[in-house]
């Protein structure tokens, strides 16, 4: 069941304030790398134009929304729209005025409509910036819509801000999985199987090393593909892979593999005869492990390659091979026992303009 939390949170060790609105083929075995370098922020359009601050008294300026952030809680990009399917959206604001123990409230607006309301203390000095002041999200994705927030300082509105979801970004492709006949692949193979059941889309590995995936039998080129995965069966020790495929060939193999695993890696490989890693399997806490769900966005956008997991970037890699192809679904077990993931609400939408 899916429902709506909010909640504010001050981080007194870290230099950000936080307020949450939760509306809520043969392979190696994943080894932990470090990584060698840090993600790249991906370009994106400029941010929106702020309200005009105070003359006097506490303010906020320069405010943005991205859709994802790095480790260290800095924006991936600035989006003026958000894709259907957007699980979080995060605020960033630069600040002047700003007094610690000041008394705040976070507002957010659904089409005019008040959602939430959450008080919380400020901590983060004076001034400073660009700061995550608050985010918002929802697993399985925000609902469309126009969302307004405002914050309020000692019971004075400082400032308000706005942004759409599903508004500008067109839906290429959506599957809820509850007609089998949609078109997804459907099989029993020597070592698993894919299809329908119960109103959502199942791949099963049964034979340790075996890369089993079923295709959309769609065709495009650059597109975010959103879906939610949830793991029912692995090894005891989770050491499996699943996620999503982009541009796969008519060969039905080659393509790109953005994947997660039950034990918390992830990792991006090109598939062509083999799997070549673009990103290697690491280790991340974004990833709920075990029998969980967790929610995917994969962006196949010209050479750029990026995963998110829950609303969190984690991949970032580069290649040009592949150009345009099918989408498909896929598990793996690296293990003798079988692994089965669930997937369900499918949106592939087009990649907002770079």
């Amino acid at each position: 069941m899916k429902k709506w939390m909010l909640c504010a949170v001050l981080l007194l060790a870290l230099p950000a304030l936080a307020c949450s609105f939760s509306i809520g083929m043969d392979e190696e075995t994943p080894e932990p790398v470090v990584p060698t370098a840090p993600a790249q922020v991906l370009s994106t359009p400029a941010p929106p134009t702020p309200t005009t601050p105070a003359a006097t008294g506490p303010y906020l300026y320069d405010i943005f929304f991205s859709s994802g952030i790095t480790a260290d809680e800095q924006p991936v990009g600035v989006a003026t729209e958000l894709s259907p399917g957007t699980a979080s959206v995060y605020g960033f604001a630069s600040y002047e005025g700003m007094s610690d123990g000041a008394q705040c409230e976070s507002v957010w607006y659904l089409d005019g409509e008040e959602v939430a309301r959450t008080p919380f203390v400020w901590n983060a000095g004076g001034s400073g910036g660009p700061l995550m002041i608050a985010y918002i999200e929802k697993e399985g994705g925000l609902p469309p819509g126009a969302y307004d927030w405002e914050l309020y300082v000692d019971s004075s509105l400082v400032v308000t801000a706005s942004f759409p979801v599903g508004g500008l970004a067109p839906v290429l492709f959506e599957d809820d999985f509850s007609d089998p006949g949609s078109g997804w692949e459907v099989g029993d193979y020597n070592d698993g199987s894919v299809g329908y059941r119960d109103g959502v889309y199942f791949v099963t590995s049964t034979f340790e090393d075996k890369y089993i995936w079923g295709v959309a039998n769609q065709f495009f080129s650059d597109i975010v593909i959103d879906v939610d995965a949830t793991q029912i069966s692995a090894p005891a020790n989770d050491n499996n892979a699943y996620g999503v495929m982009c541009r796969v060939q008519p060969n039905g193999e080659d393509g790109y593999a953005l994947r997660i695993s039950g034990d918390g890696f992830y990792g991006i490989h090109k598939v062509s005869d083999a799997f070549e890693p673009l990103v290697d399997w690491t280790e991340s806490d974004a990833i709920r492990q075990g029998n969980a769900t967790n929610r995917l966005r994969a962006v196949c956008d010209g050479p750029n390659l990026v995963l998110f997991v829950n609303g969190e970037l984690v991949a970032e890699a580069s290649d040009a091979t592949f150009a345009e192809g099918d989408i498909a679904l896929s598990a793996t077990t690296f293990e003798a026992e079988g692994t089965e993931v669930l997937f369900d609400n499918v949106v592939v939408t087009r990649p907002s303009p770079r």
